[in-house]
């Protein structure tokens, strides 16, 4: 079995006094101090008798102790799941169930985990007997005023075993456990340092979730270039951007529109770099992030290819740049992309079985439809999201874009719902808009993409979390629920 060597033990035995994570409840932990705190986990989750290969998932979001999880069960030769805290009870329970996991660790607490005491609706409910609750590391408040030895040599880590499994939004459908290895993750680090320079004096914000891959990815970034990663536990993003002096920064859309309404002209001066993802970014957005003088990239990843796929400078139009260094993308005859590389991840976890990714070349089918242009590569849509409307093929993306040009539109989800007598219509979730803003971009949408993209209703997207994607499978099944409601009440 192929080896690495641990990257965290490398920067401390290289460069002890190099700031790992900046955190605004535990303070500066250099390098020295996270590598011992990751080794003092690792043993104590030795004591709990697991195998290597078995798999623990962690209940709770963002922290110093969750990082401090992770390269310990990478030590350990365990596999971590981490799960997104805002998810109900019952889609949790349904992930945890579907990993067979082993161990649960509760970041607040075993009665937590093992449901017994909480309070939280979104805590799963698994049974002490059945599944080891284990306490997540110990932390204390003064963690950066502790002077361990420096170790004298470095650590050999299977480099491609399964590592963790990162689940995919789900947003079209029930989410899917992703296994990345230790190779993928560093493979991924190196090449998107090609691109967006990181060096060990440099900051970035982890403002994604760890159980997300692009949080996952801010981590090895980091650990590879040996530079710091700054935890806004308890202080929203912009604080914590001024106030760290943070570097880079990883946002979607939304958190973009959000920053840029808040921020003002001094708040922004340290960042170098700017990486946007998640969902089409409009072209207004990035006109006022360059108003603040931004470096901003867009790019194109997926939870399958250990984060980024594509990456170059933000020009707008869905153009997401170029394939990563060692990263190789075509299109089918569909126009469908199609990938491989080392970024490419072990494969699905289903019923304890690891189900490759791609196909006898090794190349991996992304369900994404994209052009190829002078610029780089333009997306276009999902192709299961792709729908028809009186035999017109209609890509809700394309009505998305539309609709984000206007400042009045925070965000916008276009859902397909059955029709008699169309076969399928479009459905419009935006915030929430009055019947005379509806009626301008109707008539906007009817003059530049055709009548047949016009939605037929428009309905409040829910309050969710800004750095989730949408679940468009549940948005079109509330759509589809309203839109019998009011047939039936005519």
């Amino acid at each position: 079995m192929s080896q690495l060597t641990c990257p965290l033990r490398n920067i401390a035995i290289q460069d002890p006094t190099a700031i790992a994570c900046l955190s605004d409840v535990h303070g500066e932990i250099s390098y020295l101090q996270l590598d011992q705190a990751v080794a003092d986990y690792a043993n104590e989750l030795q004591q709990y008798g697991f195998n290597r290969g078995q798999r623990l998932v962690w209940q709770g979001q963002n922290s110093l102790a969750l990082i401090i999880a992770i390269l310990a069960c990478l030590r350990q030769g365990l596999i971590i799941a981490p799960l997104n805290h805002r998810l109900p009870l019952s889609r949790q329970q349904q992930l945890l169930d579907s990993i067979a996991a082993n161990g649960i660790i509760s970041a607040n607490g075993a009665d937590d985990a093992a449901g017994t005491n909480s309070t939280d609706d979104s805590a799963p409910h698994a049974q002490p007997d059945s599944i080891a609750i284990i306490p997540p590391p110990k932390l204390a408040h003064n963690i950066s005023d502790t002077t361990p030895a420096q170790p004298q040599h470095e650590l050999e880590l299977a480099a491609d075993a399964p590592m963790d499994l990162i689940f995919t939004s789900g947003s079209s459908g029930t989410p899917k456990a992703v296994a990345h290895s230790l190779a993928n993750h560093l493979a991924s680090a190196a090449a998107s340092q090609q691109l967006i320079p990181l060096k060990r004096s440099d900051r970035w914000l982890l403002s994604l979730p760890l159980a997300h891959i692009g949080g996952m990815a801010i981590l090895f970034r980091c650990l590879h270039a040996g530079a710091t990663m700054v935890l806004a536990e308890q202080s929203d993003i912009l604080d914590a951007i001024s106030q760290q002096q943070v570097t880079h920064l990883s946002l979607v859309s939304t958190q973009l529109y959000r920053l840029l309404e808040q921020a003002d002209s001094d708040s922004l001066t340290h960042l170098k770099y700017l990486l946007l993802g998640g969902s089409a970014i409009d072209q207004s957005l990035l006109d006022r992030a360059k108003q603040h003088r931004l470096n901003c990239f867009t790019s194109y990843g997926m939870t399958e290819m250990s984060s980024q796929i594509c990456t170059g400078p933000a020009v707008g139009d869905n153009i997401v740049g170029q394939p990563l260094p060692e990263t190789q993308l075509r299109l089918s005859d569909s126009g469908e992309v199609e990938v491989k590389g080392s970024t490419l991840a072990l494969g699905y976890w289903r019923a304890g079985k690891l189900f490759p990714l791609g196909n006898a070349q090794g190349w991996f089918a992304t369900g994404d439809i994209a052009k190829q242009t002078a610029q780089g590569i333009r997306l276009i849509g999902r192709k299961d999201n792709r729908f028809v409307c009186g035999g017109e093929n209609i890509v809700p993306e394309q009505i998305e874009q539309l609709l984000l040009q206007h400042s009045e539109i925070e965000q916008a989800v276009i859902v397909a719902v059955a029709d008699e007598e169309w076969g399928h219509c479009p459905i419009a979730y935006t915030n929430p808009l009055s019947p005379q803003q509806q009626q301008a971009l109707s008539k906007e949408i009817r003059h530049k993409l055709g009548s047949l993209w016009c939605p037929h209703g428009w309905l409040p997207l829910p309050a969710q979390p800004i750095d989730t994607k949408p679940d468009r499978q549940s948005l079109k099944q509330q759509a589809a629920t309203i839109c019998l409601k009011r047939c039936s009440s005519r």
